[in-house]
Protein backbone atom coordinates (compact mmCIF):
# COMPACT_ATOMS: atom_id res chain seq x y z
CA UNK A 1 0.00 0.00 0.00
CA UNK A 2 1.18 3.51 -0.71
CA UNK A 3 1.91 6.23 1.80
CA UNK A 4 -0.79 8.55 2.20
CA UNK A 5 -0.23 11.67 0.78
CA UNK A 6 -0.33 14.58 3.35
CA UNK A 7 -0.90 17.39 0.84
CA UNK A 8 -4.57 15.44 0.29
CA UNK A 9 -7.28 16.43 2.40
CA UNK A 10 -9.00 13.08 3.34
CA UNK A 11 -12.41 14.70 4.35
CA UNK A 12 -12.92 16.29 0.37
CA UNK A 13 -10.53 14.96 -1.06
CA UNK A 14 -9.26 18.33 -2.68
CA UNK A 15 -5.04 18.82 -2.75
CA UNK A 16 -3.67 21.56 -1.15
CA UNK A 17 -2.20 24.60 -2.91
CA UNK A 18 1.80 24.93 -3.32
CA UNK A 19 3.10 28.35 -1.54
CA UNK A 20 4.55 30.73 -4.00
CA UNK A 21 6.17 33.52 -3.84
CA UNK A 22 4.36 36.72 -5.60
CA UNK A 23 7.05 38.71 -6.48
CA UNK A 24 7.47 42.39 -8.06
CA UNK A 25 8.10 43.31 -11.54
CA UNK A 26 9.80 46.42 -11.56
CA UNK A 27 11.51 46.21 -8.06
CA UNK A 28 12.30 42.54 -7.95
CA UNK A 29 10.73 42.65 -4.17
CA UNK A 30 8.27 40.20 -2.83
CA UNK A 31 4.47 40.75 -1.34
CA UNK A 32 5.04 40.28 2.43
CA UNK A 33 2.35 40.48 5.06
CA UNK A 34 2.20 40.00 8.74
CA UNK A 35 -0.41 40.70 11.13
CA UNK A 36 1.90 43.65 13.00
CA UNK A 37 3.51 45.25 9.63
CA UNK A 38 0.38 44.72 7.53
CA UNK A 39 0.55 43.73 3.77
CA UNK A 40 3.90 45.17 2.06
CA UNK A 41 6.72 44.56 -0.49
CA UNK A 42 10.03 43.21 1.02
CA UNK A 43 13.56 41.97 0.34
CA UNK A 44 12.48 38.06 -0.89
CA UNK A 45 13.72 35.61 1.54
CA UNK A 46 11.94 32.19 2.66
CA UNK A 47 9.79 32.94 5.59
CA UNK A 48 6.46 32.24 5.69
CA UNK A 49 5.55 35.54 5.43
CA UNK A 50 5.61 35.14 2.05
CA UNK A 51 4.20 32.05 1.39
CA UNK A 52 1.31 32.37 -0.35
CA UNK A 53 -1.48 29.68 -1.46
Amino acid sequence: MAPADASINEATGSRAAAPFQLRHVQSGRCLDGSVSQGIRLNTCNDNGYQAWR
